[in-house]
């Protein structure tokens, strides 16, 4: 049997991160290790024989290994993500049990961890689940859609964090570590070829510039020229990639005591956009007959159980245009052997140039048909408007520019029983963007041959966000078997928020004035003002001030050198949020309050038979306060999105995962997740419901009761110089749903997710030195359908569905 190797990671903070005399191609390549509770475990296709490995953190410049901290981790090296063909948040949720994600429609991805999650796609809503680029938060999710290029590893922490990270989340959070310089010339090349006329590139040189001076420079290009989407109303195609990356690090030692690390980054993508499958017609206002038959003349309904269906306005082009730049300086002060000071600090500014969107799942009307000029709005018409070839149910365009900045100054130090950290935090970020909101032809905008629709309207957002805190951690050996932490985190958050929403051509101002006696005129905000008198329309700033305290107190008790026992009490927040909504009166654009969960958690890590197996597992339990979700009321114009806060929900749960190498060249891994979900304490909407309705006893959206994860891989040396393997891994998603429903308010059966199985093939050649190797690998290969999420739109309940089958060959090269 196979004995546990050892590697080292930073999961938790003070870490000394210099890798610079580390050769990265030297290290075992295919490893995904474990920390608390862990579901794909370590695979190393690259050593001789595949191994468990055990992690080894370093945190307050001392090692420290996974079994011995009271935290679930899971960990993916790099080359664990070329081999899995992971390429994104999306994919790892996939490997992941536990992690879920779902695309919002606009372009925003959400991502739950353990039940908790905010399926907001507003720019400005922060994540459950805090993203972070070598601990640099990355503060809105929109900012994590870029490249994902040489990775040195991936750290997904469950559970409440804030006491370790500058972000607090109710979720968890997810650390992205970068290669590091080396001193030593290192340089690799990997090119891949797959379906749908996809073509990968990514590279990198690494080495020393001087004596005291390393830098690395790492790039990654992802070009398809076939999309994978097919419209049902005509011969188009959609999903499209082009996406592009470039990031320098510069690594140098500024005395013998103080050593920098700065990153510059850059990506732009200019993919295709997602287009939805719509699964049935809702309409807004069904007694609007001459708009409801018209578009029932040119709208066919395809809801076949095939992720490639769907649909969008034809003649249009419905495409991402994203920047963003960003940039991070590390700078350590190793004052003494035991004492540390590091600043940390971040700056990243993203732009969307102009994104489109469809959210119909609709090919349009076309504007040739002599009916259609009544049902547009002579207003429009008269004030310029010219339309399209097709006209559009339900989409839009976003133009945005975000600016954020982070700072964090903390001193860490360790004795023989003592292991702490305490610092500062603070942040600061910047939200302006634009929606276009297109209703070229719906039943609750057009009203044929007269006034008061309203086809296109833009909506504003401005928000300025500020955050400061300060923490502390620290850890102390109460006995040689018995460990305790103890740490908190005091923040104060505060948000100005200015929003409205604007009449383009003038006809829904026409149609307000009449109501609310006001005096929009077009292109002025029609938002109405709702406690003036008289009524005026405009903006008006709104502000949001919290303070919390996040802590976590945690004992470790060791049996023996290889079985541990943890428990731990956890309290985590994450902030209020404004939305960026359609707006009639300012009521629609009040905020979420800052949400609390407060988590038990008990466990178990235990290596077996003499390292050759490894088992962990965890129960754990939430008590969450106002949670956060997006929800529907009813308004004159149908129902329309707002944010609410539910008052209490529960989650319970239990993970486990068993791991072994049975034998050299073979790895076996097992790991799954059950949870239980409950709202205790909601009056609201269902997404199609026009009255309030009791939904206590719902389960959470896009939460699934069971999810599981299989992996085999069996390596052989088939001569002294080469080495193939074979490996497979399958992922189980439980049924799951996408809107709340209690029993005064059944699931509507078009809002169910059901469950699904993927299956990854993969076939691999390389040298036993490691400078190439060749591997065809597969996802997804039995086209397995499956949808992420479903929503009711403005005529429609649509469904996004997951990608299907892929495969490729992917070739990399290495010098060292």
């Amino acid at each position: 049997m196979t004995k546990i190797n050892k590697i080292n990671i930073s999961s938790l903070r003070g870490t000394d991160m210099s890798s610079h005399n580390q050769p990265a191609f030297k290290k075992n390549a295919l490893c995904l290790a474990v920390s608390g509770c862990v579901f794909i475990s370590c695979l190393s296709p690259i050593a001789n024989a595949l191994e468990i490995e055990e992690i080894v953190v370093t945190s307050q410049k001392r090692e420290q290994s996974t079994n011995d901290v009271g935290m679930s981790i899971t960990a993916l090296s790099g080359d664990t993500l070329k081999e899995l063909s992971i390429d994104d948040v999306s994919d790892l949720a996939i490997v992941t049990p536990g992690l879920n994600y779902s695309d919002s429609g606009s372009g925003t991805p959400v991502y739950t961890m353990r039940g908790v999650g905010f399926n907001e796609g507003s720019l400005q809503a922060t994540s459950t689940v805090g993203i972070y680029n070598d601990e640099v938060a990355v503060p809105f999710p929109i900012m994590s859609n870029g490249p994902m290029m040489d990775v040195e590893r991936v750290e997904v922490m469950k559970g409440p964090q804030g006491t370790l990270f500058g972000r607090n989340s109710t979720g968890g959070a997810i650390n992205y570590i970068a290669n590091k310089p080396t001193e030593v010339f290192e340089a690799g090349m990997t090119f891949g070829v797959g379906n749908y006329e996809t073509y990968d590139a990514e590279g990198f040189v690494s080495g020393s510039i001087s004596d005291a001076v390393r830098a690395r420079l790492a790039f990654k290009t992802t070009q398809s020229n076939e999309g994978w989407q097919e419209s049902v109303s005509s011969n188009d195609t959609l999903g499209e990639k082009d996406k592009t990356g470039v990031r320098l690090l510069v690594e140098a030692d500024l005395s013998e005591n103080v050593d920098a690390l700065l990153s510059l980054n850059w990506w732009a993508d200019k993919s295709d956009t997602i287009a939805p499958q719509a699964n049935q017609r809702a309409w807004q206002r069904e007694s609007n007959t001459a708009v409801v038959n018209k578009i029932e003349e040119y709208w066919s309904i395809d809801s076949r159980d095939d992720n490639s269906i769907a649909d969008w306005t034809r003649n249009s082009d419905f495409s991402r245009d994203h920047e963003q730049k960003a940039a991070s300086l590390t700078l350590n002060w190793h004052i003494n052997d035991d004492l540390t000071l590091t600043s940390l600090s971040g700056f990243s500014n993203f732009k969307d140039h102009g994104s489109s969107h469809s959210r119909d799942g609709w090919g349009g009307a076309p504007v040739s048909d002599p009916e259609i000029e009544d049902l547009i709005n002579n207003l429009a018409l008269a004030n310029g408007y010219v339309p399209e070839s097709y006209l559009t149910n339900s989409g839009y365009t976003i133009v945005a520019d975000i600016n954020a900045f982070s700072q964090e100054l903390r001193l860490s130090g360790s004795n023989d029983t003592v292991t702490w950290l305490a610092g500062a935090y603070y942040s600061t970020d910047k939200v302006e963007s634009t929606t276009r909101l297109n209703h070229d032809l719906a039943s609750n905008t057009n009203t044929e041959g007269g006034v008061g629709g309203f086809q296109r309207i833009n909506y504003f957002t401005d928000q300025e966000g500020e955050s400061i805190s300060v923490f502390a951690h620290t850890e102390w050996q109460l006995t040689d078997q018995l460990n305790l932490t103890v740490a908190a985190r005091q923040s104060h958050d505060e948000i100005d928020f200015e929003g409205c929403s604007a009449d383009i051509y003038g006809d829904m101002a026409q149609l307000f004035n009449g109501i609310f006696g006001t005096d929009t005129q077009q292109g002025e905000c029609y938002t109405i003002l709702h406690d003036t008198d008289p009524l005026v329309s405009g903006s008006r700033p709104k502000n949001l001030n919290e303070d919390s305290t996040s802590a976590k107190l945690g004992l470790n008790y060791f049996l023996n050198e290889d079985v541990m026992l943890y428990t731990s009490y956890s309290r985590g927040f994450k902030s209020g949020s404004f939305p960026t909504l359609a707006a009639s009166t300012d009521l629609s654009l009040e905020p979420v309050v800052q949400e609390k969960l407060i988590a038990l958690e008990v466990g178990v890590k235990a290596t077996l038979f003499d390292g050759a197996a490894q088992f962990n597992a965890a129960a754990f339990s939430y008590d969450y306060t106002n949670k956060q979700m997006l929800t529907k009321t009813p308004s004159a114009f149908g129902s329309v999105f707002i944010l609410a806060n539910i008052p209490e929900s529960k989650i319970n749960g239990v993970e486990f995962e068993l791991q072994s190498s049975p034998m050299d060249g073979l790895f076996l891994s097992l790991a799954g997740s059950y949870l239980e979900t409950e709202v205790e304490e909601f009056t609201g909407y269902t997404q199609t419901g026009l009255t309030p309705v009791d939904l206590s006893g719902s389960e959470f959206p896009f939460t699934p009761e069971f999810q599981f994860t299989a992996l085999v891989n069996y390596e052989h040396d088939i001569s002294d110089n080469l080495i193939a393997s074979i490996g497979a891994d399958v992922s189980y998603s439980g049924s799951t749903q996408s809107d709340y429903a209690s029993s005064e308010a059944p699931l509507d059966p078009v809002f169910e997710l059901d469950s699904y199985t993927l299956l990854g093939l993969r076939a691999g050649l390389r040298a036993a030195d490691d400078q190439w190797s060749l591997i065809l690998w597969g996802r997804n290969v039995t086209d397995e359908f499956y949808a992420n999420n479903t929503m009711k739109s403005t005529d429609s309940i649509l469904r996004f569905n997951g990608m299907p089958a892929t495969y490729g060959l992917t070739f990399s090269y290495n010098w060292f």
